[in-house]
Parts: C-alpha cells; structure tokens; sequence
C-alpha cells in the first residue's frame, strides 16, 4: 500500500502527534503599522491586514459578556493573529471555559450575538463547539475546556508562527499554494491545512 504523501512544512517544523503551548513570549514588530487593508493574493487569500487585532479585541468583549462567568480567556488564533502572514478575510477565537457543561451550553449563549453552530464534538473526543458569525469580515469560535489539550494545541501553533517569522513566511507560501489549486474558500483548501498542521510538532525546546 503506498504511503501517503504529506507536504514538508517551514524549517524547523517537526512530525509528531501533538503542540503544546509555546512558553516564548510574543512581542510586536516595531513601527506603526499602516491601517489600510489587505490586499488580495493568491487563490483568495488576503495579505496580512494590521486592522484585524483591533477587530479581535472588540469582538472578544461582546463574546465574553455573552458567555459570561463560564468564559475563562478569548485569545486571537489563526493566520489573522500572525503579523505579514497572509489568511482569508476572517477573525479565529479560540474562547477557553470552565467545562464541559459550559462547552455544551455556549451555542446558545452565543446565538444572542449572531453565531450559529458549525460542529459539535463527537462523544469519544474533547468537547467543543466551532461557530461561525457572518459579516463584512466572519468570524469563527472554536470553544473548548480552558487549559485542556485542544486549547493548548491551538495557542502552541499560533505561538510557533509568532516566534520565528521566518517559519510564517514558509507556512504562508505553502498557503499560498493551496489557495492557487484549491480555491482559500473550499474544502480541499481546508483539508490541506488540517492534514499539514495534524503532522507538525512545536520541537521541545520551544514549549
């Protein structure tokens, strides 16, 4: 049976079956960023656009004060929350809650403020909830247990990126190449990110 090709990663990425958290700190290129927006770029992505932060901030406080006390932490994941590197025009949350129950309980709460649910976990693995809420930019939550597994996974990836732009820069090129065969808006585009991101691991001394 032949062996599945997987596309090789940015320098430095290793095969594993987890990331955990990154422990780096994260600090800002320096300058002021300019504020016009993003610019497209291959297949439908957009070029990294410094305005998304500042959205991320503003939405997280309207998905907090949703939630209310079961919200534990809202952090800023995806291709949007790493400065120069290119994504799709949408704001990623990664919202952290007390437990299962409050994963369970977060669509509705969150359909107060516009989002709908995408998926629920299966019964054999972490709970979560993926939602989206549409909009002149999306947005999609993914929720889960606060300082499980999942939430560690997502936060180590986002911490990686940030922490080593030459590693964006590659990421962002293999992208790039997916959006060209796929289109940025489609499954296959998808497919090729989670399968390129379940076989990469943060190395050892970077968590």
């Amino acid at each position: 049976m032949a062996r599945q090709r997987v596309e090789s990663g940015p320098p430095g990425f290793t095969a594993g079956h987890s990331v955990y958290a990154s422990r780096r700190s994260y600090r800002p290129p320096g300058g002021s960023a300019s504020a016009s927006p993003s610019r497209p770029v291959d297949g439908g992505l957009r070029g990294y656009d410094p305005r998304w932060p500042r959205i991320f901030v503003a939405e997280r406080r309207r998905v907090v004060a949703a939630l209310g006390p079961a919200a534990r932490a809202a952090e800023h994941v995806g291709s949007s929350s790493v400065p120069g590197l290119s994504g799709r025009a949408e704001i990623d949350i990664l919202v952290g809650v007390g437990n299962a129950d409050d994963v369970r309980a977060s669509a509705d709460r969150l359909a107060s403020i516009g989002y709908r649910t995408l998926a629920c976990s299966p019964p054999e693995s972490e709970p979560y909830r993926l939602l989206t809420r549409h909009g002149s930019i999306p947005f999609e939550l993914l929720v889960v247990e606060h300082d499980s597994a999942l939430w560690r996974r997502h936060l180590g990836l986002r911490d990686h990126l940030r922490a080593d732009p030459e590693r964006a820069r590659a990421y962002g090129r293999l992208k790039s190449r997916w959006a060209a065969r796929h289109g940025a808006d489609t499954a296959g585009y998808k497919e090729a990110k989670r399968r390129f991101w379940a076989a990469v691991e943060v190395p050892s001394g970077e968590r």
